[in-house]
């Protein structure tokens, strides 16, 4: 702490010794990647449970299953009244309330399943990993984040670059290789193209900024990882797209 100071001309602060700066960035990458562990391994189960509308096809299955074996057995006469008074009642009732009916039940079920995932994920995070990251950085984790990256015009610079190369990368994908048209090229080139990008990326930052290298690597494990959740929840056409 003597004398150890940042010795940049790139706009960082020269009041912070670089051997806080270092400590403070281990202290994120590992509260990043511990927080992210806790949050996969808290959403798990809800990860797991099936939808309420498959719950709701298997036991419709089964009920169809179930009354085929009753039909042979039981008497028809019963099972033709039965079936009358129930065509009756449907008849009763209008066409757009059976539509309404059938309809909006699978879109109510994928609207709780939504938001009972937001709310456990933003809890997860907020309440779970979010306050001991702060207290050990002694301020907010995101505006620990916000000033550490604008301490530095360098940092800024390499995070700007990262963004556009990975949007002009997902861009030409998009276009150029519409609807999984990616299958058809030779794994060889695949492989070498992922190489390209990954030394295009890390190779700049690895030269000028390796601290802001490792915090970048644990906030794609942690982007990463919540994609993957949102994906396996089954969240409609959102879990579809991932």
């Amino acid at each position: 702490d003597a004398g150890v100071m940042v010795l940049s001309n790139a706009g960082e602060r020269k009041d912070v010794p670089l051997s806080r700066q270092l400590l403070q960035v281990d202290i994120a990458v590992e509260s990043l990647l511990v927080g992210t562990s806790i949050v996969v391994a808290l959403m798990w189960p809800f990860v797991q449970a099936p939808p309420q509308s498959s719950n709701r096809a298997t036991s419709a299955c089964n009920s169809k299953h179930d009354a085929r074996q009753m039909q042979s057995a039981a008497d028809m006469s019963h099972i033709q009244q039965e079936s009358s008074a129930r065509s009756g009642r449907e008849a009763s009732l209008p066409p757009t309330s059976q539509h309404s009916a059938t309809a909006s039940s699978p879109r109510e079920a994928l609207l709780d399943r939504t938001s009972v995932f937001s709310v456990c994920l933003a809890a997860a995070v907020g309440c779970v990993c979010l306050p001991p990251a702060s207290m050990l950085l002694g301020q907010h984790f995101f505006v620990w984040v916000w000033e550490h990256m604008a301490e530095s015009n360098e940092r800024l610079a390499l995070l700007a670059y990262w963004l556009a190369v990975t949007g002009a990368v997902v861009v030409y994908m998009a276009v150029c290789f519409p609807h999984k048209a990616m299958s058809t090229l030779p794994k060889t080139v695949v492989r070498k193209s992922y190489h390209l990008l990954a030394l295009a990326l890390f190779g700049p930052g690895q030269l000028l900024q390796p601290e802001t290298l490792r915090l970048a690597y644990a906030a794609s494990f942690a982007l990463l990882c919540t994609l993957e959740l949102v994906r396996g929840a089954r969240l409609g056409a959102i879990s579809r797209v991932l």
